[in-house]
C-alpha cells in the first residue's frame, strides 16, 4: 500500500524493519515494485531497488516491471529499472487487455504511443 501510494520514506520505514521487498499481494499477485512501477512513483522504485527487489522476479500478469513502466509511459522508472539491469528486451509471458504474448517493452511502449519510452529503450 505504501509503494502503491508513493510514501518512500514509509517504504524505506518498513525495509529497515525487515519486510519482504519481494513480497506480493495474495489477491492479485502485485508486488510493491510492480505497484510502485505502474503509479510513476520513482522514488519509491529507487527505495525498493536499494532494498534489493528483484528488479525481473516481481511479475504481474506475466508482465516485468520495465514492461509495465513501458506500457504506462514512466520514462525515469524504465531509466531506473535499467540502470539496475531489467532486461530491455524481455516479452510478456501473457496477453492481456489487447497486449499479446511475446511482445517487448519497445513494442509496447509504441503500441501504447509512449515514443519517447520506446525511443529510449531502443537506444539503451
Amino acid at each position: 500500500m505504501a509503494a502503491q501510494q508513493g510514501h518512500a520514506d514509509a517504504v524505506a520505514e518498513l525495509l529497515a524493519r525487515g519486510a519482504d521487498v519481494d513480497a506480493a499481494r495474495t489477491d492479485n499477485g502485485v508486488t510493491p515494485l510492480i505497484a510502485a512501477v505502474q503509479c510513476g512513483h520513482t522514488e519509491v522504485v529507487a527505495a525498493l531497488l536499494a532494498g534489493g527487489a528483484d528488479v525481473e522476479k516481481s511479475r504481474f500478469i506475466g508482465w516485468s516491471p520495465l514492461f509495465v513502466a513501458a506500457c504506462c509511459g514512466r520514462l525515469e522508472v524504465a531509466r531506473l529499472l535499467l540502470s539496475y539491469g531489467a532486461d530491455k528486451g524481455a516479452p510478456s509471458a501473457l496477453p492481456f487487455s489487447g497486449v499479446e504474448a511475446g511482445t517487448t517493452p519497445q513494442a509496447v511502449a509504441e503500441k501504447m504511443g509512449h515514443a519517447h519510452v520506446a525511443m529510449h529503450l531502443e537506444i539503451a
